[in-house]
């Protein structure tokens, strides 16, 4: 900011009508480039390894739809996404390995405090709509007067071709369990690794 002042104050506005647009340009055509790069980086991290979960298809008839508060399709796939992400972090919690950071997943008792919230941080479509990463944040307690984010849950979703009859929709799943602090190592990141 210091030096675009400087700039627009001490230099002469033939120069930044010469110099300027080319500056603008280049800065956008490389900030394009970042973004598609940036994509294709998280795209990339659901490899073929990760397992196919199903989602429902959105049914508006479904009385349950209708007793949690779904009232559209993507309310409805975002209830099913945070279910299938709060079971499979429960499970891997549960089979748990001893190297493994989780101290921050588990209350004073050492058992799992895991809520994860529907307000989301982040929802992100591909330009082709077959990629969607979601980050939501992670509580220590349902109680709104109780609890504290411990982390962020990031789960990433490649759609994988099926049958148009089919009610249910296939992607590929990754889930990333990041810690809530100042300076985050690779070591840190949980990564869940669903089976098909």
């Amino acid at each position: 900011m210091a030096t675009c002042g400087y700039t627009v104050a001490h230099i002469h506005p033939d120069t930044l009508v010469t110099i300027g647009p080319p500056f603008v340009l280049g800065g956008w055509y490389l900030y394009g480039r970042w973004r598609k790069s940036l994509a294709e980086k998280n795209r990339n991290k659901v490899t073929s390894h990760d397992g196919i979960i199903l989602i429902c298809k959105y049914d508006e008839s479904l009385l349950e739809n209708v007793l949690v508060g779904v009232e559209n399709e993507f309310d409805h796939f975002v209830e099913e996404v945070i279910k299938i992400a709060d079971a499979r972090i429960k499970d891997f919690l549960f089979q748990k390995s001893a190297d493994q950071p989780l101290q921050y997943l588990l209350d004073e008792n050492q058992q799992v405090s895991v809520h994860l919230s529907k307000d989301l941080d982040l929802f992100v479509v591909g330009e082709d709509g077959s990629f969607i990463k979601l980050a939501m944040p992670m509580f220590s307690s349902s109680l709104v007067e109780l609890r504290k984010r411990v982390g962020t849950t990031e789960v990433y979703l490649v759609r994988q071709p099926t049958d148009d009859d089919v009610k249910n929709d296939a992607y590929r799943c990754r889930i990333e369990v990041v810690p809530f602090k100042q300076l985050i190592l690779k070591s840190d990141v949980i990564v869940i690794e669903t089976k098909e």
